[in-house]
Order: C-alpha cells, then structure tokens, then sequence
C-alpha cells in the first residue's frame, strides 16, 4: 500500500462507484422502456406516429446531454416544482437514451420480414399479440448489440451529472483531487473503474449475443 499511495483514494471511489452503477441502470431501464414503448406505439400508429417519433428522436439526439441536464436541473424549478439532482439528472438521461433506443427498436423492427407478420396474422393473431409474440423477440436479438453500446455510453456519460453537483464517481474524483492534488493517481482509478464497468457490460452482451444466437 505505501508503495501505491493512490490506493488510498479507493475505497471513496468505489462508494462513488456505486452510485454511478445505480444511477446508470435506472436510466438504462427507464430509457429501454420508454424507447421501447415509443417505437411500438409508431408502428402501431403508421405514417402519423412515425412523424412524431422521428421527431422525437431527432430533436433529442440533436440536443447535447449537458444542455438537457442543465435544463431539467434549472428549468424545470420554473415550470413545475424543484426537482432533486438525482430526478433532474435521470429524467434528462432518460429521455436521451429512450431516443437511441427507439430508433435501434424501431430499426430492428423494421428488419423483421414481412412474411413472418404476415403468417402470424394468417393465424388469426390482432396485430398487437402478432408484435408481442413474433416481432420483439426477432427484434431484440439484433438490437442487443447497439443496445449494449448505448449501455456503455450511459454509464460514461453519468459523469455529466457532476455538473450540477450530483455526488457520483466524477465528482468525488475532483473533490480528492482538489483537496490532495493527486490528479493522476485519481484519475488513474477513475479511468480503471470505469474501464471495469464498460468491459463488465460488453461481456454481458456478448454472452446475449452467443445465448440468442444459439437459441437461433
């Protein structure tokens, strides 16, 4: 330990860790709902809703995650009530991934042949049963790559939430380094936790990927 000074710094950082780990899968969760439940409702609703989600996904996806953090944090207070950091925060990054992934739904979607809708509505299934049973399933399998890149993406991108002064790794990082000065052995760890946690999530959907690819 005296030899590697920095790793006194750790056991802080993994405290932080872990409020990165749990803000990432509630964003994760809610954002690949939401995508989800989007892409759905504009196939469901033809040309009308897939205007709206196009909208939608272009206008997120063209907004920079900081603005958006920034806006929930300071701009919701006027038009709603005050909001925590932590709601502003998710609210913000959820709405930015529930983009992505409605548009990784959505093209996944869109690659399932017809002529499987088609048989499953000979077999007399309402289109809604038809997209549950036959259409999510096929899709899911290629949308677990980009879904697991986006996934990778969110957790980077939650160190965005030090902006507003959420405590999670990023911040806790800069409070150690202002107060010691040890910026490469901090950042050093940060980048280490954060390399664990990207290459922790690739494997999962690696494994995904190899398990859909068997059942296939």
């Amino acid at each position: 330990m005296s030899g590697l000074p920095g790793l006194r710094y750790l056991p802080i950082l993994l405290q932080a860790a872990v409020v990165t780990v749990e803000l990432s899968v509630v964003v994760v969760v809610l954002g690949t709902a939401l995508g989800t439940v989007l892409a759905v409702l504009a196939r469901l609703l033809g040309r009308p809703g897939g205007m709206v989600l196009a909208v939608y996904v272009y206008v997120l996806r063209g907004v920079p995650l900081l603005v958006l953090v920034f806006g929930a944090y300071f701009c919701l207070p006027l038009l709603v009530a005050d909001v925590s950091k932590t709601t502003a925060v998710v609210l913000a990054m959820t709405l930015y991934m529930a983009a992505f992934v409605a548009e990784i739904t959505r093209g996944a979607m869109a690659g399932i042949p017809r002529g499987l809708t088609d048989a499953a509505r000979s077999l007399g299934m309402p289109p809604m049963l038809a997209l549950r049973r036959v259409v999510l399933p096929l899709a899911a399998r290629s949308a677990v790559p980009p879904l697991v890149n986006r996934t990778v993406m969110t957790i980077k991108g939650t160190s965005l939430a030090s902006v507003i002064g959420l405590w999670e790794l990023s911040l806790a990082g800069r409070e150690i380094i202002q107060r010691d000065l040890v910026p490469f052995q901090v950042f050093g760890l940060i980048a280490l936790i954060y390399f664990l946690l990207c290459v922790s999530v690739a494997r999962l959907g690696a494994r995904l990927e190899r398990r859909f690819a068997y059942e296939h």
